[in-house]
């Protein structure tokens, strides 16, 4: 049998099955990437993409593509001397189906107008010419601004712009109030009508779902794992404000970025240089007392992306990229029986300081940020987990200086 049809086996056994197969992978694989990690991916593309219709070769070796019932996806894969999968990387079907050009600028676009949206609707409110689209006006700047406040991506643009709109929306919205009194009853349109009840509906659901899912475990405290630097939640929280909670392991995981002295995470909007975000090179500190399980390095970076509507040329590589991962010191309030691991993820490339067996110490220096694995630009992921008799449970986080505050999206480590 040869190589490639060793390699299409692999694939067919993992895409296809109600059950994941840890057989199919190299053991040092598994234990990189995390079995569960494996178990959930198997269980997400069977549930979105249906079934396995065909694995076509590419014409770059190691490189397929996967017709599924409902899309397809390119595939990288590498297999180690007993015909194991030593090294996988599944595509999205985004970049096969939208054109280059200016769609790519689609998610710049629509993260500026999350942000601006508030304030443009507040001037509306200037020219109603009746008290009830008026008021269907305010209702729905008051629910986009407290969405947007959550939700909008202000690490593009500063805490000091995201203070300046609500400032002038807020502003806008209260000289809009006061017109209300002049303004003949009249009727609103449908499409204010159905703004109104949309927006409404949406920051309620914003509000409702932005904190962490509640659990039992309890959260493990952690100190800055980017010392000396101005460090943004980009991702935290419940399903609002967090991409990860639908992921069974990494329900508590936080995306965490370096800002710069205007508050920003990059020197522009979307940068392609990896230079220009500001978490890229940063030092990765130890955030807890513990030993290294794992320290892989040897992936390069990743290009940075613009947008999820472009393919850009991703190397084949674990999920994680360049890691640490640590088992924490147990400390009061911890169960022996329950040991809680932490993984710090998307390491630059030659910048990991530790070694398996390592004890470390927190704020002990582990490497450097980066954007190997599957990320779009540079930044830290950690999440931890405690492995039980029933199984691995995620766990929250919080920080040791103040461990009663659940990390959501917009909050300062630092702080």
């Amino acid at each position: 049998m040869s190589l490639a049809e060793d390699e299409q086996r692999c694939l067919e056994g993992f895409l296809t099955g109600d059950r994941f197969e840890p057989g199919l992978f190299a053991p040092d694989f598994v234990r990189q990437v995390g079995e569960a990690e494996l178990a959930a991916l198997h269980q997400e593309v069977r549930t979105h993409y249906g079934d396995l219709r065909s694995v076509t070769a590419d014409r770059l070796p190691g490189r397929y593509r996967a017709e599924f019932t409902h899309g397809s996806f390119p595939v990288l894969i590498g297999l180690d001397g007993q015909q194991r999968i030593a090294m996988l990387w599944l595509g999205s079907t985004a970049g096969t189906r939208v054109p280059a050009g200016w769609l790519r600028l689609l998610n710049p676009a629509a993260g500026v107008l999350a942000a601006l949206a508030p304030l443009l609707l507040a001037a509306d409110c200037l020219t109603d010419g009746n008290r009830s689209a008026a008021l269907e006006s305010l209702a729905a700047t008051a629910a986009l601004l407290a969405a947007g406040w959550f939700r909008a991506p202000w690490a593009w643009f500063g805490g000091r712009v995201r203070a300046g709109t609500a400032v002038l929306t807020v502003l806008l919205a209260l000289f809009g109030a006061l017109r209300l009194p002049d303004l003949p009853t009249g009727s609103p349109g449908d499409w204010r009508l159905l703004l109104c009840v949309s927006t409404v509906l949406g920051a309620v659901g914003t509000l409702a779902t932005r904190r962490e899912p509640r659990t039992a475990q309890p959260p493990v405290l952690i100190g800055n794992p980017l010392p000396g630097q101005r460090v943004h939640v980009f991702q935290g929280g419940g399903r609002a404000t967090n991409h990860h909670t639908g992921h069974p392991v990494q329900r508590y995981a936080l995306d965490l970025m370096a800002l710069g002295r205007s508050g920003t995470r990059a020197t522009g909007l979307a940068p392609r240089s990896l230079e220009r975000y500001h978490s890229y090179g940063q030092l990765v500190a130890s955030p807890v007392d513990g030993t290294v399980l794992t320290a892989v390095d040897g992936f390069d970076d990743q290009p940075a992306a613009i947008s999820p509507f472009e393919d850009r040329p991703q190397q084949g590589q674990p999920p994680v990229g360049n890691h640490v991962a640590l088992r924490v010191d147990p400390g009061p309030g911890t169960d022996p029986a329950a040991p809680v691991e932490i993984l710090l993820a998307h390491l630059r490339l030659g910048s990991v300081r530790v070694r398996a067996g390592d004890v470390v110490v927190a704020g002990q220096p582990l490497g450097r940020v980066g954007n190997s694995g599957n990320t779009s630009e540079p930044h830290l992921h950690i999440h931890a987990i405690a492995r039980t008799a029933e199984g691995v449970r995620p766990v929250p986080l919080r920080m040791a200086h103040r461990p009663g505050r659940q990390l959501l999206r917009g909050h300062r480590l630092d702080r």
